[in-house]
């Protein structure tokens, strides 16, 4: 009993006296690195503080890779640690790590996928080695689906109606303060920066994540359509069309950089979207679905002359950036230059946004009448 009160004492001496404060934690560089949200915010000015030395710290290591900067390793480890120990009541306590499929579900997921593409290869009329050039979806088409899927919505819950909530935006009280440290604050959205650094699961929360993986997690292996998942985010988010789009970029993003993403249950459960073509490289389900729900979160949210201009600059840089890997592998790194080695993936990056667009201007327009 005495040692328990010693100890909460001692708690609360350590809260109330810490030199550290939740200001000083959020504004370190590096804070920012390890932070992850608790709980929905739509604003947070120190928390944009975090998201933009973020930005900058991935801009350093960039540059770094292209040779021009320096970073000194022993101080940042340096800095790191002392995030870690004096923020640590600010970070995330546990990170769910990615969780894999067992080895003969993944077989199982092989198969099914392989039955969809000897289906595919007569439809395409595809050739060994051909990449196809086809675009997965129309735009229209595509708006007219899951506009489908808010009508059965609406028509299932009548006192409902959809609607475009609010962004998630800079805290518009300290905007000065931040631009004046951060510039790009007056050019980059927080909701692009964000999914710029494929972080969006982190400072851009929804109150509905963790249930929604959880229900992906829990259907058949390769069972999931697009038109499946939007449903399910729409009802989890009581028809707020943004938190619907975001929650499904969150938990489609979390793990981009996880070695053999293709193998995380989220992945092993979704449907092929792509006009694929049996070849050298495989199918990449994972980066088409979080690429596709990335552009129509853009698009809905900044219109569809910025959705195209940032589709158009990714598709670019992901061609410049995997230019050394295809020299590499001894294939033309010219022709890889000139039409990229993902069609399919650039293609959705420019649909998507125009879809994500149009989709949202039409409830808008609905919601007015």
């Amino acid at each position: 009993m005495k040692l328990t009160l010693i100890l909460i004492f001692l708690f609360f001496l350590n809260v109330c006296f810490s030199d550290v404060s939740r200001e000083e934690c959020f504004r370190h560089p590096l804070f920012g690195t390890l932070y992850s949200q608790s709980q929905f915010k739509l604003n947070d000015h120190l928390e944009d503080w975090a998201l933009l030395s973020r930005a900058r710290f991935s801009r350093d290591n960039l540059l770094e890779v292209l040779k021009l900067k320096k970073i000194d390793i022993l101080d940042r480890e340096q800095s790191e640690l002392w995030v870690k120990q004096n923020c640590s009541s600010y970070l995330p306590q546990s990170e769910l790590p990615a969780r894999y499929e067992q080895k003969e579900v993944i077989d199982e997921v092989l198969d099914c996928r392989q039955e969809y593409y000897d289906q595919q290869i007569e439809h395409l009329k595809c050739t060994m080695f051909n990449v196809s050039r086809k675009a997965p979806f129309k735009k229209d088409e595509m708006i007219e689906r899951l506009q489908n899927v808010i009508k059965v919505y609406e028509e299932k819950n009548k006192d409902k109606k959809v609607f475009v909530g609010e962004f998630h935006d800079w805290d518009q009280s300290k905007k000065k303060e931040l631009a004046k440290e951060f510039p790009q604050s007056l050019v980059f959205s927080k909701i692009l920066t964000s999914l710029a650094l494929g972080v969006s699961s982190k400072f851009l929360k929804t109150p509905n994540d963790t249930e929604l993986r959880s229900w992906l997690e829990s259907q058949d292996v390769v069972s999931v359509e697009i038109e499946d998942l939007f449903l399910k985010s729409l009802e989890l988010n009581q028809g707020d069309l943004y938190l619907t789009l975001l929650s499904i970029e969150n938990i489609l993003s979390e793990y981009w950089k996880t070695p053999r993403r293709d193998q995380i249950i989220q992945t092993t459960r979704l449907k092929s979207i792509t006009n694929h073509c049996p070849g050298s490289k495989p199918e990449d389900v994972y980066g088409s679905w979080y690429h596709m729900f990335g552009m129509m979160l853009y698009g809905c949210v900044s219109g569809p002359v910025a959705a195209d201009f940032v589709a158009r600059t990714e598709n670019t840089g992901s061609r410049i950036l995997d230019a050394k890997s295809v020299k590499r592998e001894g294939e033309n790194v010219l022709l890889h230059l000139l039409v990229g080695s993902d069609p399919q993936e650039e293609k959705i990056n420019r649909i998507s946004g125009h879809v994500g667009h149009g989709l949202c201007k039409a409830i808008r327009e609905k919601s007015k009448n």
